[in-house]
Formats: C-alpha cells, sequence, structure tokens
C-alpha cells in the first residue's frame, strides 16, 4: 500500500520498500554506517531509508543527490542548508527532505500498531494525562501507537536545534480530535525559539494499522546583524 504523507509542497517526501533495498546500492561513505554485523531486517531498513533520502533529495533540487551519512550521533547528515528526517517500520522507508530557509526543522515517524509491544513501555512514554487519554479510549494500543509516534516526530526535528538527547517527558500532548493533530507542550527548553511553554502541532495521519505523524517547524528568522 502507498503511504499517504500530509506534508506541505515546501517539503519534498520518497520512499522505499525494504524488500528492494539492496545494501550494493549504498554509497561507500553510507555504507559505514551500517555494521557488517546486521541482520538482514536492519540491513533492509538502513538502505531503504537512505535511498529514500536520496529520491527525496533529488526531487528537491540536488542532482545528482549526495550521500546521506550517519553521523557520530547516529542522525543522518544532510547536506548544508537542508533539514530532514527519516524513518522506516512495517517493510517500509521513508524520508522528508526540505531548505532550511523554509523549515527550521522536520520529524516523520511512521509506526506499526501492533509492531511493537509499547503497552508495556507507557509508563515511559505518556505522562499521568496521555495515560488517561490512551486508557479511555476504544483502543488503547492505537492511541499509544499514535502518540509514541508523535513525541518521536518531535524529537527528530528538535534534535538538531538542541544538540542533545531528551526524554519522552519533554513534551506533553493532547490530543486535537477534529484536527486529527496533537498539540504538544514544551516542558523543558529544546532549542533558539522553543522555550518552556512552547506549542508545535503534529499532524496524525492512520492508513490501515500503520500511523504517519510529521512535525515541519517554521523557519528560523533572520539573524540581526
Amino acid at each position: 500500500m502507498r503511504p499517504e504523507v500530509p506534508l506541505p509542497a515546501t517539503v519534498c517526501w520518497a520512499w522505499h520498500r525494504w524488500a528492494d533495498a539492496e545494501p550494493a546500492a549504498l554509497a561507500p561513505t553510507e555504507r559505514a554506517g551500517l555494521s557488517p554485523h546486521a541482520v538482514v531486517k536492519r540491513q533492509q531498513e538502513y538502505t531503504a531509508g537512505r535511498l529514500a533520502a536520496r529520491a527525496a533529495l533529488a526531487r528537491l533540487g540536488l542532482d545528482p543527490p549526495p550521500p546521506v551519512r550517519r553521523g557520530p550521533d547516529r542522525a543522518p547528515g544532510w547536506p548544508p542548508g537542508v533539514v530532514g528526517a527519516i524513518t522506516h517500520a512495517d517493510g517500509l522507508a521513508l524520508a522528508a527532505v526540505a531548505w532550511r530557509r523554509d523549515h527550521g526543522g522536520l520529524g516523520i515517524d511512521l509506526e506499526h500498531a501492533g509492531g511493537v509491544r509499547r503497552m508495556a513501555i507507557a509508563d515511559r512514554v505518556a505522562d499521568p494525562a496521555e495515560r488517561a487519554w490512551i486508557q479511555h479510549g476504544p483502543d488503547p494500543r492505537r492511541r499509544l501507537a499514535a502518540l509514541f509516534s508523535a513525541k518521536e516526530a518531535v524529537y527528530k526535528a528538535l534534535y538538531p536545534r538542541v544538540g542533545r538527547y531528551f526524554g519522552f517527558g519533554a513534551v506533553s500532548g493532547r490530543f486535537d480530535a477534529a484536527a486529527g493533530a496533537f498539540d504538544f507542550t514544551l516542558c523543558e527548553p529544546l532549542g533558539p525559539g522553543y522555550a518552556v511553554g512552547a506549542l508545535v502541532r503534529v499532524p496524525v495521519r492512520w492508513q490501515g494499522e500503520r500511523v504517519l505523524t510529521t512535525l515541519c517547524l517554521p523557519p528560523d528568522p533572520p539573524e540581526v546583524p
């Protein structure tokens, strides 16, 4: 099933199936980020993510698209002036990229509702209010998958700005059913322009048992000389 990705026209995206991903297609700098002892599943998802990233960069106008290496922090290394994110789950990899002048950061995350036994980690993912929302819904498993995915999207968008790890408790969310999106309040500062109390909205899109969440940050204000 072709994924549906709700992103603005300023963002270019692409997808690739794990089953069609051959590690031989990786550039040497990309291959360096993949352990020679990686199991087949890891080889496929990593390769598919890099191929999707290069396809997205080509759609952004980079011809030929450069390799997307893995940085020391395991995050994708994007070309100068580009922001982006990669996600993979359930046999698919997705990548989204944009020019930094259009977006201060991007976060995307794809999950399968039954792919991870998340109910066992609900206390780590969700705060008390979020847990109440999960437990009082018709399908707690899907609600937790959506929350987990949305917080992953927030992390991917904001990590490059703050340059440090932060946990699930860094944001607290409320689901707006009418908008089909989480509204997250920051509980700790996460980089310039994202102080405690700042709000970010993360749309949620279900397609069967897959959930996709996205966060497109606005462009940074111009620097004052």
